[in-house]
Formats: structure tokens, C-alpha cells, sequence
């Protein structure tokens, strides 16, 4: 499925557009919505002076982020995902958090179950992660991670639990934690 926009879509690189294939290479961070990992990685392909501001990357939280994500991705879906975990960010990631050494990679061809192992090995379940409900529904790959085969040492033997993002929520002067 290439999955359908909002709105008019996107200013995408053309070198995205026409890309035989794409191999997403995300590094293990935390952001105030989850994990950020080969989905998410895709907001990095906004042009940025396309919007006016030279930012460009809040452009994707227009409406709902979590759609903005899959959204972009749906213009070219990566061919292969591979997510680095060496050394990861937790906290108050993607900029501001903690750095940890955590030894791992997770690659494959489904990027939904890259995500979805990623997020799991970050300790979130990846079921609360609506952008990875999102994705598996317009086909890019599987959820379940039942239905998943996969190598390598079991997943809970190298699962950590990151420290969550925090967002501050100004009107009602209280920290909320994702």
C-alpha cells in the first residue's frame, strides 16, 4: 500500500520520490511521542526552506503527528531498516536527552516489525505506539510481534527501559510523560 496524504502532502527531496529503494538507518532515541525510529526517521527528509521558517520539521505535526509520520513515509516506504543501538538517547530526546550504552541493532525488511522490535527493546509496547498502528494498517509490514522471526538473542534478555520523554504542558503547568 503507498498509503494516502493529507491535505495537498508534503515538500519532498525528489531524490526520496525517486529512489529505487531507501535503507532507513535511524538511531535509537526517545521523543515526546514513543521511541523515534525508521518511520519517524523520515521526517528528516523535509525540506526545510520549502516551509518559509528554514525549520521545516514541524510541518509534520500540523494535525496529528503520529499521522505525519506515516504520511511521509507513504511517498517512498524504506526497502530496509536498520536501527542503530549502540549508543541511544534517552530522556528528553531526540536533542536533549541522555546518551546510554545500549549494544544493539535491529534490522530488517518489514519496517513496521523494525520499529515495533526497536520500541519493544526501548521498553515500550510497541501496541501503545499509534504510528506503528498506522503503519501495519495501510500494509507497510507487521505489528504482531508473535508473527515475527526473529535471530539472535530473545528480546527481553536485551531490553532496557529508557528513561521517557517529558513535555511540559504550559496551560496547565504540569509535566506530562510519554
Amino acid at each position: 500500500g503507498s498509503g494516502t496524504f493529507r491535505n495537498e502532502g508534503f515538500y519532498v527531496p525528489e531524490v526520496v520520490l525517486d529512489a529505487d529503494k531507501i535503507i532507513s538507518i535511524p538511531a535509537m532515541k526517545t521523543t515526546i511521542f514513543g521511541a523515534t525510529l525508521g518511520i519517524k526517521n523520515y521526517v528528516g527528509v523535509l525540506a526545510p526552506l520549502a516551509y518559509g521558517s528554514g525549520i521545516g520539521k514541524g510541518a509534520h505535526a500540523a494535525n496529528n503527528p503520529e499521522q505525519g509520520y506515516v504520511d511521509l513515509f507513504s511517498y517512498n516506504p524504506a526497502a530496509y531498516t536498520v536501527i542503530e543501538g549502540f549508543w541511544s538517547t534517552e530522556g528528553n530526546g531526540p536533542q536533549r536527552g541522555d546518551n546510554v550504552q545500549h549494544n544493539v541493532i535491529v534490522a530488517s525488511a518489514d519496517p513496521v516489525a523494525a520499529d515495533a522490535v526497536g520500541s519493544y527493546l526501548m521498553g515500550f509496547n510497541p501496541l501503545d505506539l499509534e504510528h506503528l498502528y498506522l503503519a501495519a494498517a495501510k500494509g507497510f509490514g507487521t505489528l504482531d510481534m508473535g508473527r515475527m522471526h526473529l535471530v539472535g538473542p530473545p528480546p527481553h534478555t536485551v531490553r532496557r527501559n529508557f528513561v521517557k520523554s517529558r513535555a511540559v504542558n504550559a496551560a496547565e503547568g504540569r509535566t506530562m510523560y510519554y
